[in-house]
């Protein structure tokens, strides 16, 4: 089996107009999307697709779709014009956990033949209930530590805090025993922000499942408050001006649908 559970910690490192840094410890997935209902099958506690403490169903990645996450995001990148011969789709995110869970980032590693990046997909969530994908696809100059680098625009409103403006620079380690993903914003004024996902894997079983649970019960459900509390303290405390969030115009932002849309 090549999936694997991480644990390790998130950090966020805002630079500019102030100073203001947090980390927290986390734990986190890497799913080979082949091997989801095999894991359903084997890992005690762990269901696809049906309720169990730790989930994974395919309505909550991309659209709503009940496709299979493996369909849609060979979909996705078709779409976007930049397919490659994509042999394998291995998932960095976080599973449900007892029904519950919010995303910020999940990230799908599109690996070719010789297991290298074909493209990599960054799929962010915000607290308004809408998602942007960003296709990674034009790699820059590989940097030590790292197996791919890219840079995008920002398109898409996630914090109330920072505007549109500005450039991503992704970096991604390999999939092995230890993951690093850091993400850098760039402006006119240099780097302004700077966010990381570090962890050490241990194998998927059904034991590891359970004592990850069992040590941080309530991890899963703090993404949410955490985001509010370093809200409430860049406001408050930082007395950073709150920003309206623009209507997303991108075509790779998928919006939610409003109230009584069937």
């Amino acid at each position: 089996m090549r999936s694997s559970l991480y644990v390790g910690e998130v950090e966020h490192r805002r630079i500019k107009p102030v100073r203001h840094d947090f980390r927290y410890p986390v734990y986190f997935y890497c799913f080979d999307l082949d091997e989801l209902e095999d894991l359903d099958r084997r890992i005690i506690g762990f269901g696809y697709n049906r309720f169990r403490p730790a989930s994974v169903y395919d309505k909550d990645y991309l659209d709503a779709a009940v496709q299979p996450i493996r369909q849609k995001i060979a979909a996705v990148v078709e779409k976007s014009g930049k397919a490659r011969n994509i042999r394998r789709v291995m998932l960095i995110t976080s599973a449900r956990y007892f029904h519950y869970v919010f995303n910020p980032v999940s990230f799908y590693y599109c690996l070719d033949d010789g297991d290298d990046p074909a493209c990599i997909v960054a799929e962010v969530n915000n607290t308004f209930g809408e998602k942007h994908l960003y296709v990674l696809d034009e790699p820059l100059e590989r940097v030590p530590g790292y197996l791919a680098h890219y840079m995008a625009e920002k398109s898409f409103h996630v914090s109330p805090f920072n505007n549109l403006s500005g450039r991503y620079e992704f970096f991604f380690s390999a999939i092995g025993p230890e993951l690093n993903i850091r993400i850098i914003l760039h402006r006119e004024e240099g780097v302004v922000f700077e966010a990381s996902l570090r962890g050490k894997s241990r194998p998927l079983t059904s034991r590891n499942l359970a004592a990850v649970m069992l040590k941080h019960p309530l991890m899963p459900h703090l993404s949410m408050p955490r985001i509010l509390f370093e809200a409430a303290r860049l406001f408050f405390q930082r007395k950073l001006s709150y920003i309206e969030k623009p209507v997303p115009m991108s075509a790779m932002t998928i919006r939610k649908k409003p109230v009584g849309k069937p």
